[in-house]
């Protein structure tokens, strides 16, 4: 092996057992997305841009990050393709020197020898090339057959990397083009552009808005690979981004952080539960009979599976502490089904009806009325119809079976008023703002003519002012008062219709129409 070709793998060998020194991990941050396509204000707009902005400045005040093993495997996989292609564009140029020989040199001789030193050079790269695949080879399969849904514990921790801005400023956002954010943070292509930019961990939104309120859901992906890091989701109001970017930066840090790796021990109930019972731990399955687990510190998602049983699934931020008992008790599962009867007035005048429950299609709603099947599960079930109204926008509604009315062979129905909830609860929020507007533009006017008219009436006594006068301010303040009072009226019932609309996402309780049977044997096992 050459020198050069043992320098390059003795450098990546100390990168993945974290033996290099620290460098700067530069964060940045795309603007923030709106999910809903609505026309958005001027300071809605702003908000998409500054949530990550502030975010960007709360995490990196002095962070560091600690490389996990995958983020370390994906940085010595993108050098070993980054030199596989300088390899390339060398034995290319390489072959097209030899196969030029043959036309620039008459001597034989001489074109014999080149000829050979031209070959050892291609001999030599084809060799760095064949070492590179398999060097490829060989960190992919170590990957692959490591402990399953388990970072693992380096020989050496890995040197802790300091957290910097991208471009060494919070409120510079890094702005790909239409196609590559199209394409998603976790495609080739967007990962190739962010690792230009120097990136090594990228922070994306989306945004959901209702009235001032908003849900924001952030992800973290690192670079080179895109892998997703971590995500969090906040509610809060967008006129105080400033709350929701720090709510946001508490729940992210830890997992830009990547703090050191804690054990997990499980204890599934009931114990022939346990012993078919799979694990899985951010998407990964451990292997059979799993007892305990080592992870990184910060937040994971825990799903328990098993037959027969209902799955538990758990997200639980693992922090100051570096053992934790994970007990799962599992429920078994309920056989048997139940009628649901769709009453839609006014479906006529929709199209496209479609009948949900639990997530998965029932069927096709084509007129007032509809009668499907749903499996027993033991749990609330939420059913939804969606369909589209004359103007061809979405409208849906949503009804509820809580485990109690599930009974083999019950009948229930739910009476359903689709309408698109989003643009109702707007419209009367609207109008809720334009009574609100008449009752403070009609206080002022009332304020007025009452003190004018109080002064006339001080006046009048003084024998200032005349009759006339004092009965021209009453006339005003009585009116003036009227319209406060009109104002003060239309201000409550539009405040009324949009509370009352606001409650109206709520699904509908389903109705027992014919009670089911409950034979003896279906209970809850809630363990041992």
């Amino acid at each position: 092996m050459s020198c050069r070709r043992f320098a390059v793998l003795g450098a990546m060998f100390a990168l993945l057992l974290g033996a290099a020194s620290a460098d700067d991990w530069t964060l940045g941050a795309m603007e923030f997305v709106y999910t809903q396509t609505v026309q958005r204000s001027s300071s809605e707009r702003a908000a998409a841009a500054t949530i990550p902005a502030l975010v960007l400045e709360k995490v990196a005040s002095g962070a560091t990050h600690m490389p996990s093993a995958s983020e370390l495997l994906q940085r010595s996989l993108y050098n070993l393709q980054t030199e596989r292609l300088s390899l390339f564009l060398q034995l290319a140029r390489e072959v097209k020197v030899r196969d030029s020989l043959v036309l620039s040199e008459r001597n034989p001789r001489e074109l014999k020898k080149k000829i050979a030193e031209q070959e050892k050079k291609i001999r030599d790269i084809e060799r760095q090339l064949d070492e590179n695949l398999a060097e490829t080879r060989r960190q992919r399969e170590s990957r692959e057959t490591a402990p399953s849904a388990v970072s693992a514990r380096f020989a050496s921790e890995p040197a802790a990397e300091k957290i910097v801005l991208y471009k060494d400023d919070a409120t510079v956002l890094y702005a790909p083009g239409a196609a590559l954010a199209d394409a998603g943070p976790e495609s080739a292509g967007f990962a190739d552009a962010v690792v230009r930019e120097h990136i090594n961990g990228l922070l994306t939104g989306q945004i959901v808005s209702y009235g001032n309120y908003a849900r924001v859901s952030v992800d973290v992906h690192t670079y080179p690979g895109g892998e997703l890091a971590g995500s969090v989701t906040e509610v809060g109001t967008l006129g105080d981004c400033m709350e929701i970017a720090a709510n946001i930066a508490a729940a992210l840090l830890p997992k830009i952080m990547n703090a050191v790796p804690v054990r997990l021990f499980f204890e599934i109930l009931p114990a022939v539960a346990a012993e078919n019972a799979e694990i899985i731990i951010d998407g990964v399955l451990c292997g059979p009979g799993t007892k305990f687990a080592d992870i990184t510190a910060g937040e994971h998602t825990i799903e328990v599976a098993c037959d027969d049983y209902f799955s538990k699934r758990i997200t639980y931020n693992f922090k100051e502490s570096s053992n934790f008992l994970v007990h799962v008790p599992l429920e078994k599962k309920r056989n048997g089904t139940f009628d649901i009867t769709l009453e839609i007035p006014g479906a006529e005048r929709l199209s496209g009806g479609s009948h949900y429950a639990d997530g998965e299609l029932l069927g096709y709603v084509s007129g007032s009325r509809r009668t499907d099947t749903v499996q027993i599960n033991g749990r609330s079930i939420i059913g939804q119809f969606i369909a589209q109204d004359a103007d061809g926008k979405t409208v849906d509604a949503f009804y509820y079976v809580p485990e109690d009315k599930q009974q083999q062979d019950a009948v229930l129905a739910a009476r359903l008023q689709p309408r698109d909830t989003a643009r109702d609860i707007n419209t009367r929020r609207l109008w809720a703002y334009r009574g609100y507007t008449a009752l403070m533009m009609a206080l002022p006017l009332a304020f007025f003519t009452y003190g004018r008219y109080d002064s006339a009436i001080t006046g009048y006594r003084a024998g200032a002012v005349d009759a006339a006068t004092v009965n021209n301010w009453a006339y005003a303040e009585n009116a003036a008062v009227g319209v406060s009072v009109l104002a003060g009226g239309f201000f409550l019932v539009e405040l009324a219709r949009y509370l009352y609309t606001a409650g109206s996402v709520l699904p509908q309780n389903a109705t027992v129409v014919q009670p089911g049977i409950v034979p003896d044997e279906i209970k809850l096992d809630a363990g041992d």
